[in-house]
């Protein structure tokens, strides 16, 4: 008889590639610290784009961003829910390249204000 493993058993026995600091790891850390899982990290990436390629190798599960996760098969991984919520605060700046012209900059920050 097989069972299926629920996300918390995976979180703590399936080795888990993470990204190293920052303020998702931080918050992924404190949510599960708070209903008592110990996550099984075995692998810490400079990148969650690091995170996700371990797992396309088939050697990690990770907790990943959704932006980093599309890069993964839909019919090569299986997605769970997580057993805690997780709220990071994100800052987002606009960026753009010294030599862009001035008008994409204008049509930039006009999209912004909208």
């Amino acid at each position: 008889l097989i069972t299926r493993k629920s996300a918390r058993e995976i979180l703590e026995s399936v080795p888990l590639a993470i990204s190293m600091g920052g303020e998702l790891r931080r918050q992924i850390e404190l949510a599960a610290a708070k209903e008592d899982i110990r996550l099984n990290i075995t692998l810490t990436c400079t990148s969650f784009s690091l995170a996700a390629d371990a797992v396309r190798l088939g050697l990690y599960a990770a907790i990943l961003p959704d932006m980093a996760a599309s890069s993964l098969a839909p019919d090569q991984i299986t997605r769970l829910a997580l057993p805690f919520r997780v709220e990071p605060t994100r800052r987002i700046v606009a960026a753009w390249h010294r030599s862009a012209s001035s008008e994409t900059m204008k049509i930039f920050t006009k999209a912004l204000h909208h």
